[in-house]
């Protein structure tokens, strides 16, 4: 008869623990989702706090296991301490969020007391972070070993249930990270997540303990390893497996290094929402759970067997490398099937679809390491508890090695090429150290794998062209000819985001974070600039600014032009600072970076070499130093910090990303509030393309709970939104107006801003054109909505609810640009605030600003065709009224002729202009819009002599001697061209467009030596690499052609130069598929070079061809083949 002791495990138990099992997997990873949530409202989102907090979850899990896992087989039911466990955590979860709640109250107290170095920083949160989740977690970590010592029998085998616990458990944490991320926080929000979540517990907790007391009770053998030598009793280490646990530990950092890596990989490819970071999640757990699955079912044989952690190792570096290598691919498809992310369900299948790609095989071989790792201890199954325990513990400290140091540290020093490569690595490593090496065949299959896994790291680390994956083809779709003309200037992968700065010709600068274009020196102009201007407009005597989010600097670098002002900015990416730095966007932020007492210091060394500045030296900097920027959450700074401000400016990302949607939740807004001097000011950014009507007006209704006044500006031509709050009235004096008007004339650099960007430098009639509405407005326009939510940070509406529509296109009737176009105007503000000014409701001004909003209602996409034209014609009428009012108004003049253009009475517009051109003939905007009516009247001639008189006017101005340039060429004035395209090219040296024109213009007035240097530069600039074959002929294919021949056929010897004329001419063919254009080129190419037969033969082809196509060039090219049959090179004369 068998003892109690080799009983084997009833079915009933077995299924039970299971159920169990799989059910606090679940519960684990939504405490864990939960908590990592609610901590960023203590931390911040920042890199340094995510590795605090998940460092601290991790060290629990491991502590855990590794104690509780040393009892585990003595407990004479270990199913019921299990159910203790549970309990246990269950009560500790309901007590956390009101511990976590404390520390959000007492960060003001505390959060500005943290060390400012980073690694002192990251041990303090880390200890906080553990004082609060540590029980609960150490608990969690304790239930694995304790549940496979109850379902392993203690003379069977040690992985008779590691695999399939480790799968049910894992399967429960895919669950729960699915039903959490994607519908319960949703739904209920962190608080009554958290609760519900908490009683499950209690729930496990209390079936596990009742059931146990059914459980016969086991005689006990006391277990037997070497570890229960007496050497090793009292450190409790088995150092036979150092070896070993050392694996166990690298596999654990390398997996958590893939896991981050993967995340920040897929965040460039679907974009950076909640939604996308729990799909990364769940499909590296649903990957995890069913290579333990498989260890179980299938390998659990071969255990012992040196091929299977080759085999398991190997599919996992293999597959890195596909996958990392299939990275643009992958950007590629997520931007051509944009269109099927507009459903829930289609977005989701892509997501998981391209998850799947890039982590499944090697989440599979991660399961199946860890109940392999277990096996290889070949350690007695009476002592499974300590095993298991040890294993994951040290699993775990590898794992809290891989969340500490990633993002803080690998991603800046080796990028995600290099993370993937070291994580490859280690894995390599891990099999070296569990392979035996006993015999020469044996030592043989190491070496082996060690040398191909040098190739696979060497191979993963081999660089790619940022584009191809860092300019959001998820959002903006793939755009092949854009990208042709985008070049990359500045590159960084950051601690918490990838930054990426792209030009088009000598301008159009755009700074793209994780992908996403986030600063530009184009569109974006008027939103960064009025984050600057219109909230001092309300408070002109302001001091003390905080800038929450750097961008392009440009509305850090405004704010320090008004004197004495002091800059703080917060910028979570210090490398979306650092491209700054690199002088990128100097043209329009006014160089902030100069305030820095860093900048001053360097400059100081720099101009007095081995000299320390004196105290009256170093004084004089630190007041000069005006700007201070904190690489950290903006959030988390504001409200630790004792400090007040007048104006408080929040310019983060898109509120669809995670972690951004908390600086606009009530509780950002109640601590900028309180963060604020009285009369401050907050101004914080909202988007309105693709984003609802719904989710503004939440947006709206929750700053209202923290502030008296509320106005909104709005910019970019209803896209973007400043929403000022204040609890002070939010209306404009004269005197402070009046004031400001003083500086503003007196200081260049903010007229030019705002001439150039918002048409006017009058502050009253700034505030009039974009300062839409007041809090009555903005309560009118809100108060009948169907929903009276606000956005909290425990309801996360705004996070879960904004990334659904983001690929939707919303029917007006809920598209928040719309909404905000049409319902936040009204006439009785606009006239209180013409009032509060100083402008009267009958003078041209006011006149103006009617018009202009009856054209702002032309926008709307439901009117119907008569009714934009009776607006049409009403503002045509106000317009005439400014005029009557004062006779020589030249912006009256304008809207009445875009008004007339908009009619497609480019006539009538054409005679409005003449007239103001007769009072105003210097008017150099009349005449710019005169010309463009001209060319829509069809008077191409008349246009260029506007153009031509605008250009005596204003000899600089770049895109007037573009569009004079084009139309000559355009009437085949190419002679004439050549004046405004040196101008042009002069001007700006790196617009490849202009050289090659300059260039085609010359060649057409037989100027081929001057024309030889701009072919060159322009291909330069465009090289012929960044073609796409499949594409029609681009511009430089023409220019490479062009300097082919000339190179060939020149007739000065000194000019020419067969081997460069044959390599442009070959490189024109092959990117064209040596089309009849280019054959005749490639002909005398060879010619020069002396190659008669390919020149013969080339020509010949032209010939053939030309006689179907074009018979006009057949005679000449004849003369020609002539010339090279008798091996004479073609010449121009």
């Amino acid at each position: 008869m068998k003892s109690a002791s080799r009983r084997p495990v009833s079915q009933g138990l077995f299924w039970l623990a299971s159920i169990l099992f799989f059910t606090s997997g679940a519960t684990g990873l939504a405490y864990q989702v939960i908590w990592f949530k609610r901590f960023a409202h203590v931390w911040g989102s920042s890199s340094l706090a995510f590795a605090s907090v998940g460092a601290s979850f991790l060290f629990g899990l491991g502590l855990g296991a590794y104690l509780i896992g040393r009892y585990a087989d003595y407990f004479d039911r270990p199913l019921r301490w299990y159910g203790v466990c549970e309990l246990a955590i269950g009560a500790l979860a309901l007590v956390i969020p009101f511990e976590i709640q404390f520390l959000i109250e007492a960060s003001a107290n505390f959060y500005s007391q943290l060390p400012d170095d980073p690694l002192w920083r990251y041990l303090v949160q880390f200890a906080v972070t553990l004082l609060v989740v540590g029980p609960p977690c150490i608990l969690m970590g304790g239930t694995l070993p304790l549940l496979i010592r109850q379902l392993t029998a203690r003379d069977g085998s040690i992985d008779q249930a590691t695999g399939w616990l480790y799968a049910i458990n894992t399967f429960g944490a895919a669950f729960g990270c699915y039903i959490t991320g994607f519908h319960l926080l949703a739904a209920f929000g962190l608080f009554w997540t958290n609760i519900g979540t908490a009683v499950v517990n209690l729930l496990i907790g209390v079936v596990a303990v009742a059931y146990s007391m059914r459980i016969a009770v086991h005689r006990q053998e006391k277990p037997t390893s070497l570890a229960d030598s007496p050497a090793n009793a009292a450190l409790g280490v088995n150092w036979s497996m150092v070896g070993l646990y050392l694996a166990v530990a690298l596999s654990g950092l390398g997996a958590l290094v893939l896991e981050m890596t993967w995340s920040r990989q897929l965040a460039l490819a679907m974009g950076g929402s909640t939604y996308a970071y729990s799909s990364t999640l769940f499909v590296v757990l649903v990957g995890i759970a069913l290579g333990s699955l498989i260890f179980h079912v299938a390998l659990r044989p071969a255990a012992s067997r040196p091929w299977l952690p080759v085999a398991v190792i190997g599919m996992l570096a293999v597959s890195c490398l596909a996958g990392h290598w299939s990275l643009p691919a992958l950007s590629v498809m997520m931007g051509e099937n944009v269109k099927l992310r507009t459903t829930p369900a289609g977005n989701a299948l892509l997501c998981s679809g391209a998850a799947m790609w890039l982590e499944l095989l090697p989440s599979i071989a991660m399961g199946i390491l860890f109940p392999l790792f277990v096996h290889l201890t070949r350690e007695s199954a009476a002592a499974v508890g300590r095993t298991v325990g040890d294993v994951y513990a040290w699993n775990t400290l590898g794992s809290i090695a891989g969340a500490s140091l990633t993002a803080v540290l690998l991603f800046p020093i080796l990028g995600t090429a290099g993370a993937v490569a070291l994580a490859v690595a280690l894995y390599v490593l891990a099999l070296l150290l569990v392979l035996p090496i006993g015999s020469w065949a044996e030592r043989g299959l190491a070496l082996g794998c060690l040398a191909v896994g040098a190739v696979i790291v060497f191979c993963i680390q081999l660089p790619q062209d940022p584009m191809l994956t860092n300019i959001g083809m998820y959002m903006y779709g793939v755009q092949e000819e854009r990208m042709q003309a985008m070049k990359g200037v500045y590159f960084a992968e950051g601690a918490s985001s990838n930054v990426f700065v792209t030009r088009v010709g000598s301008k159009q600068a755009s700074l793209r974070v994780n992908g996403k274009v986030d600063a530009s020196d184009g569109l974006d102009m008027q939103t960064q600039l009025g984050l600057a201007y219109f909230p001092r407009l309300l408070n002109p005597t302001a001091k003390e600014v905080l800038v929450i989010g750097f961008g392009s600097g440009t509305t850090s670098g405004t704010s320090l032009l008004f004197p004495d002002t002091q800059v703080t900015c917060c910028e979570i990416e210090p490398a979306v600072y650092r491209a700054s730095e690199q002088g990128i966007f100097d043209h329009i932020n006014h160089r902030p970076y100069t305030k820095t007492l860093s900048y001053l210091l360097k400059e100081f060394e720099k101009n007095n070499p081995g000299k320390a500045p004196s105290a009256e030296e170093r004084a004089e900097m630190e007041r000069q130093a005006r700007f201070r920027v904190i690489f950290g959450d903006g959030r988390s700074t504001l409200q630790g910090s004792n400090k007040k401000y007048d104006l408080v400016i929040s310019e983060p990302s898109n509120p669809w990303l995670a972690g951004v949607s908390n600086l606009f939740t009530k509780e950002f807004f109640a601590a900028a509030r309180k963060h604020l001097n009285p009369g401050g000011v907050l101004a914080q950014w909202i988007q309105t393309y693709n984003f609802t009507r719904d989710d503004y007006m939440m947006i709206v209704r929750t700053l209202l709970t923290e502030f008296k006044h509320c106005g909104m500006v709005k910019l970019a031509n209803g896209a973007d939104t400043i929403l000022l709050a204040s609890n002070e009235p939010l209306t404009p004096t004269q005197e402070g107006i009046a004031a400001l008007q003083k500086l503003v004339d007196a200081n260049p650099e903010i007229s030019q801003d705002l001439k150039a960007w918002f048409t006017t430098t009058d502050l009253r009639l700034l505030l009039l054109r974009f300062y839409t509405g007041d809090e009555r407005t903005l309560v009118a326009a809100i108060e009948d909505a169907p929903s009276q939510v606000i956005n909290e940070d425990l309801n996360l509406r705004l996070e879960f609810d904004a990334p659904t529509h983001l690929f939707q296109q919303l029917p007006p009737e809920n598209a928040a640009r719309e909404w905000v176009s049409k319902e936040i105007q009204s006439d009785a503000w606009t006239q209180q605030l013409a009032s509060s000014v100083g402008i009267e409701t009958n003078s041209p001004e006011y006149h103006i600003l009617q018009a202009e909003q009856e054209v702002r209602g032309t926008q709307d996409a439901k009117l119907s065709v008569d009714a934009k034209r009776a607006l049409v014609d009403k503002a045509i009428r106000h317009y005439q009224d400014a005029i009557s009012l004062k006779p020589d108004h030249s912006e009256a003049y304008r809207g009445i002729a875009q008004m007339y253009s908009a009619k497609r009475e480019h006539d009538k517009a054409v005679a409005v202009l003449r007239d103001l051109l007769k009072k105003r003939p210097r008017d150099t905007a009349a005449l710019a819009l005169m010309a463009e009516q001209l060319v829509l009247a069809k008077q191409p001639q008349e246009a260029i002599d506007a153009l031509t008189e605008l250009v005596k006017i204003e000899p600089k101005r770049r895109e007037t001697l573009a569009r004079l340039s084009n139309l000559l060429v355009e009437q085949k004035q190419q002679g004439k061209a050549i004046a405004p395209l040196q101008e042009l090219v002069e001007l700006e040296p790196q617009n490849a467009e202009a050289q090659g024109q300059l260039a085609d213009v010359l060649l057409t007035q037989k100027r081929a030596t001057e024309a030889i240097p701009h072919l060159r530069k322009a291909l330069e600039l465009r090289p012929l690499s960044q073609n796409d074959p499949t594409k029609p002929a681009p511009p430089n294919i023409v220019w490479a052609n062009n300097l082919a021949w000339v190179l060939a056929t020149h007739p000065d010897a000194a000019q020419r130069n067969g081997a460069e004329a044959l390599r442009w001419a070959e490189e024109a063919c092959k990117a064209t598929g040596y089309k009849l254009e280019f054959l005749d080129t490639l002909a005398a190419a060879h010619a020069e070079a002396g190659q008669w037969d390919q020149a013969i033969k080339y020509c010949e082809q032209f010939l053939s061809q030309a006689q179907i196509s074009r018979p006009d060039l057949v005679d000449a090219a004849r003369s020609r083949l002539k010339l090279y049959q008798a091996h004479q090179p073609y010449r121009e004369s």
